[in-house]
């Protein structure tokens, strides 16, 4: 199952793209470290959930990509979601449009 979004953001590409690599916690939650190249790994906690992810793909101030290569999603009653997100690609494409506005997917 794939999901896709795209969004306009009021943000420069700079400020957007540091959000997305070195500043996760600020809009997301708690994280391990920052990225800063292709191979870098991480971790996203809420709680006891952990997803761990590796940097596969990354262009500074235009595309970044994560894989999950470690998924331990612990939800209350639900079932059968630890490894959910195991194997899933996360993926940021920041365009400037001809009006010099930005906009994220």
């Amino acid at each position: 199952m794939d999901y896709k979004t795209s969004s306009l953001t009021s943000s420069n590409r700079v400020s957007f793209f540091n959000a997305i690599s070195k500043e996760i916690e600020k809009w997301w939650a708690k994280v391990d470290y920052s990225v800063n190249k292709v191979g870098d790994v991480f971790s996203i906690f809420f709680g006891e959930t952990e997803w761990r992810f590796k940097i596969t793909q990354y262009v500074p101030f235009e595309k970044i990509k994560w894989n999950c290569i470690t998924a331990n999603h612990v939800h209350e009653g639900l079932e059968n979601i630890l490894e959910e997100w195991l194997n899933t690609d996360v993926k940021r494409y920041i365009k400037e449009d001809e009006d010099k506005n930005y906009h994220y997917s």
